[in-house]
């Protein structure tokens, strides 16, 4: 099921588009530009809009080839450490949640240093397999700590602000299966 939201958010358009299992990831890539084709083809100066956030948020479902999800990751995230997760109780759910900052480096187009925020947990429905959601946005400004001031932050320039044509939706769902499947899944894969 697909739907599309178009509102008007703290003064700025936004347009949604929520694929709920598309049959495939390039359906729902294919899906993504197309709405922003029609909207560029029917929404006058459309073309002319200035993008101030892109946000992409991919949820799936992975097996693991183990009996539990909860002591996959127990094992993973805590290795030796693993026994002591009983000092903090009966502890009946164990998940992982981080952010991911943008880079402080030179950022040379609109694909590069996206900020993320990532779920790992196990899938309460199925014992074998881990549910993994990876909310990943790239924005005309980002925000970053100033070094030395603590509590002290600074609007800098973000990927968005890089010239040159923002790359279709497809090019950033692509980004965000890459970070999936290269670091994320690399990392929970690789053993102790």
């Amino acid at each position: 099921m697909d739907t599309l939201t178009v509102d008007i958010h703290q003064g700025s358009l936004r347009i949604m588009l929520d694929q709920t299992w598309p049959e495939s990831f390039a359906v729902g890539c294919r899906k993504a530009d197309e709405v922003l084709d029609v909207f560029g083809e029917t929404v006058e100066r459309f073309s002319e809009c200035e993008i101030a956030l892109v946000e992409v948020r991919l949820r799936a479902q992975v097996p693991i080839g183990k009996s539990t999800g909860k002591g996959y990751l127990v094992s993973k995230m805590m290795g030796d450490r693993a026994g002591s997760l009983q000092e903090l109780g009966n502890v009946s759910f164990f998940g992982v949640h981080y952010d991911v900052a943008p880079s402080e480096g030179v950022i040379s187009g609109p694909l590069d240093s996206p900020g993320r925020q990532v779920t790992v947990e196990p899938l309460r429905q199925e014992e074998g397999a881990l549910y993994i959601e990876v909310m990943s946005n790239w924005g005309r400004h980002a925000m970053r700590m100033i070094p030395g001031k603590p509590g002290q932050a600074e609007l800098v320039p973000g990927p968005l602000s890089v010239e040159g044509e923002t790359p279709k939706p497809s090019a950033y769902l692509a980004e965000a299966r890459s970070y999936i499947e290269e670091s994320l899944c690399q990392f929970l894969e690789r053993t102790k």
